[in-house]
């Protein structure tokens, strides 16, 4: 069986997660004892201590690991664990007095930080922009920097969007793992089909037709270097449609100031058995993860739902998103929604 599609137990005191092409990531809580395990071996403990308001205490008593790849990824098991377990901590205070060596390099890509007393600390905020646990390509932000002009509109050269599957994440109140994965032309055709004629989902698209204007439709995505068209899938099970846009040449960028890394998404989901506000909670917050983690320089993502669309607005603003205005498309009177990336690292929803 492939490890990576195997079954994921996770219980109070256990949490074990496969990383992509990399090793398990196992954690266990023994009483005050942390440790986690890098495949078969133990790599990292942790003696845990009490909490003081949202930072709890803990100092490293054991570590197998003088691999500063393999540190990293047992504090990234020992922080999923922590911070998903106890929603209202949102700071590790780490004492690291005897393995002083190992610090650099987790000071150097911001997931850990020193404070004005000498404390070593590990923020819940810094903890979700670290793409190793759930981003499986490479980030556009290591593009280079170049401008052109597209439609009358200056902004960055995009990258091509990788043709894989580029977001991966264990749901555990879903016991499922939900992956996005770059829309195929010949794989999702009928799906896709499918999904525009649904009723419940041709009311806010308005997409509906045959199946040649939706080989069109997609050949057309796939060909849009602002638009990245994604599948959402549990269980490598299709389930719904997604696109991260690039706002500044998009038709939203009129309606407030973009800027040149802002983001913004198109949503549906075709399945009828993926409905729900469980589902959406996952897809949902794993899409927004997905943008924020792809590009640093995303600061907002912006979301343009039709005014009544009352649901899907409610559960945007659950997600972070506020509500700034309505206005009016050619085809729809639209709501304004934002998120900024502050508000996104701060949210506990993510190792929920």
């Amino acid at each position: 069986m492939n490890k990576n599609n195997a079954t994921i137990p996770r219980t109070a005191d256990c949490f074990d997660i496969v990383l992509n092409d990399g090793p398990r990531v196992k954690v266990l809580l023994d009483g005050q004892a942390l440790e986690v395990w890098l495949d078969d071996a133990p790599s990292l403990r942790l003696l845990l201590g009490g909490t003081d308001s949202a930072t709890r205490s803990a100092m490293i008593i054991g570590l197998n690991t003088t691999d500063a790849v393999g540190l990293r990824l047992a504090i990234l098991g020992a922080l999923n664990f922590l911070f998903a377990t106890d929603v209202m901590v949102d700071t590790l205070k780490l004492n690291f007095s005897d393995y002083q060596q190992a610090l650099p390099s987790l000071l150097r890509s911001g997931l850990a930080v020193v404070d004005l007393n000498g404390q070593v600390l590990f923020t819940r905020d810094a903890f979700v922009q670290q793409p190793d646990l759930w981003l499986q390509v490479e980030s556009s932000a290591a593009y280079p920097l170049a401008y052109v002009i597209s439609n009358g509109k200056r902004h960055p050269r995009r990258p091509p969007n990788n043709p894989k599957t580029v977001y991966r994440r264990f749901i555990p109140w879903l016991n499922q793992w939900l992956t996005l994965r770059t829309l195929d032309l010949d794989t999702d055709l009928d799906s896709f089909h499918a999904w525009m004629n649904n009723p419940r989902v041709a009311k806010f698209w308005e997409e509906d037709g045959a199946i040649e204007k939706h080989r069109a439709f997609i050949i057309n995505a796939l060909a849009d270097p602002h638009v990245h068209p994604l599948i959402g899938c549990l269980d490598d099970k299709p389930f719904g449609y997604f696109e991260v846009y690039w706002a500044k040449e998009d038709r939203i960028a009129p309606f407030y100031n973009a800027t040149d890394y802002d983001r913004g998404l198109h949503m549906l989901v075709g399945e009828e058995w993926a409905r729900g506000p469980h589902f959406i909670s996952a897809w949902l917050n794993s899409l927004v993860h997905y943008v924020m983690l792809d590009d640093p320089r995303t600061q907002l993502i912006v979301c343009e739902p039709r005014a009544d669309n009352v649901r899907m607005i409610d559960y945007l603003r659950q997600t972070g998103f506020a509500f700034h205005r309505e206005f009016d498309f050619p085809h729809k009177r639209a709501a304004l929604l934002i998120l900024e990336r502050e508000v996104f690292s701060q949210g506990p929803w993510i190792t929920d």
